[in-house]
């Protein structure tokens, strides 16, 4: 949301609390009860709103702020990224997952050299001439060119 979207976010039940306010104000003869307590529920709901509205911003804030320290720490290493923090480097994490969606998966071992991704089933391979002798064998043995 922009900051002209959050300022009318706030600022709308904020007129509706006001409007409520002046309407218990102008209440002179309390005798109208019934009026009275309708305007203050009027002004309770208006005041829920902000509050609801502010506590989304400052829950986007964080998650921002936890997202900002995240992509500091992701370093990309070899083949893959590497979560790097005070207490030591973790991972390795697919390049796949985090490059296009911005998660953060764990890779798995899949035998020397191999690395498979089971969130977006990528394989990697950490030695470059490695995985292009893998690929022309799997293009002899189908005879395709599906990995080139």
């Amino acid at each position: 949301m922009s900051s002209s979207g959050f300022a009318s976010a706030v600022m709308n039940p904020i007129s509706e609390a006001m409007s409520a306010g002046r309407g218990l104000l102008e209440l002179r003869d309390f005798a109208k009860n019934a009026e009275a307590v309708k305007h203050t529920a009027d002004l309770l709901k208006a005041l829920a709103q902000v509050q609801v509205e502010l506590i989304n911003k400052d829950t986007e804030i964080r998650d921002l702020k936890e997202l900002l320290k995240l992509k500091g720490e992701m370093k990309f290493e070899k083949v893959y990224f590497y979560k790097i923090t005070a207490e030591g480097k973790e991972g390795p994490f697919c390049p796949n997952c985090w490059s296009g969606s911005g998660k953060v998966v764990h890779l798995h071992p899949a035998g020397p050299l191999w690395w498979d991704c089971l969130t977006c089933n990528v394989k990697i391979c950490e030695d470059r001439e490695e995985s292009d002798r893998r690929k022309s064998e799997i293009n002899r043995r189908y005879q395709t060119t599906w990995f080139d």
